[in-house]
């Protein structure tokens, strides 16, 4: 869960091809609210920590990714 206010900024839009997860697929594997560790850039987004915020596009081929501070990151019980 995100406890502060996210920068504009810190909002891209990307391809989802254009992310390989580490188990091989792409980024529509995650679902919107889960968190992306980037240990090198990808996409248009710098490493560090996103959060998926939305899917669009006629296929939901894209998404809408937010840079989140790893501060601002609170761990849900269960998750």
């Amino acid at each position: 869960m995100i406890t502060t206010p996210i920068p504009a900024a810190d909002v891209v839009t990307v391809n989802c091809i254009d992310v390989q997860l580490d188990n091989g697929e792409n980024l529509k594997d995650l679902g919107v609210g889960d968190y992306l560790d980037l240990t090198e850039p990808a996409a248009g987004m710098q490493a560090g920590l996103w959060q998926v915020a939305a899917y669009h596009g006629e296929f939901q081929d894209q998404a809408t990714m937010r840079s989140v501070p790893a501060s601002a990151v609170i761990e849900e019980p269960g998750r």
